[in-house]
């Protein structure tokens, strides 16, 4: 029996502003179901709740100014596994460190401006969905 999950990935202001959107969303496509899509600007207060499991870390501020700093793109994802494939598929936080072919791989510059975020299968997908994507059923 084939189990169906559900997850979230944004493409960050680094990617949209380089003009990737379509080659991510053409990458994501061929791999899994997109359920919903929102094209999106998030406040500094939303920001921060989002990324509130990194409050009090020293990235935490550079971190919220950089996500306020353009639009994103949240595409809320399914298929089988998707929270660990999705992890595998984006590729590690450093592009420098990410493998080939990966999306931060291809278009992240840094560890902060890699292009992408995934949820974490540890940290909570469920609350990432919802804070974009509130009417989404589990």
């Amino acid at each position: 029996m084939v189990v169906l999950q559900k997850t979230l990935l944004m493409i960050k202001p680094d990617a949209v502003k380089a003009k990737h959107i379509g080659e991510i969303i053409s990458e994501i496509e061929r791999e899994f179901e997109i359920v919903d899509i929102k094209l999106t600007n998030l406040n500094k207060t939303q920001t921060q709740e989002f990324y509130s499991i990194h409050k009090g870390k020293e990235f935490f501020d550079r971190l919220v100014d950089f996500i306020i700093s353009g639009p994103v793109v949240a595409l809320l994802l399914q298929c089988n596994n998707v929270q660990e494939r999705v992890r595998e598929f984006i590729g590690a936080t450093d592009p420098q460190k990410a493998k080939p072919g990966t999306i931060r791989a291809r278009f992240g510059t840094s560890i902060q401006h890699n292009a992408v975020h995934a949820s974490n299968p540890l940290e909570n997908p469920e609350k990432e969905i919802k804070f974009f994507f509130p009417e989404s059923k589990k």
